[in-house]
């Protein structure tokens, strides 16, 4: 997997969630990258984030993760 490009996910991720869960968001994502993962524990993390985005926003971070997925699965 593309960590840097993972890396990049996260920060649009970041911009893009619910004010409430930034703190949540931040803290998660720093521990995931610090494990080893593999590309079903990446896509259920992803999974998870993407509840944590503002509704208006939802839709196109759900695309900019499949295109990750789909590049480094």
């Amino acid at each position: 997997m593309d960590i840097k490009e993972l890396e990049k996910l996260f920060v649009m991720i970041q911009a893009n969630v619910d004010k409430k869960y930034e703190e949540e968001c931040s803290m998660a994502m720093d521990c995931f990258l610090e494990e080893e993962f593999d590309l079903g524990e990446c896509t259920r993390f992803l999974e998870y984030l993407l509840t944590l985005v503002k509704e208006e926003k939802a839709d196109e971070i759900q695309v900019l993760m499949e295109n990750y997925l789909e590049k480094n699965g």
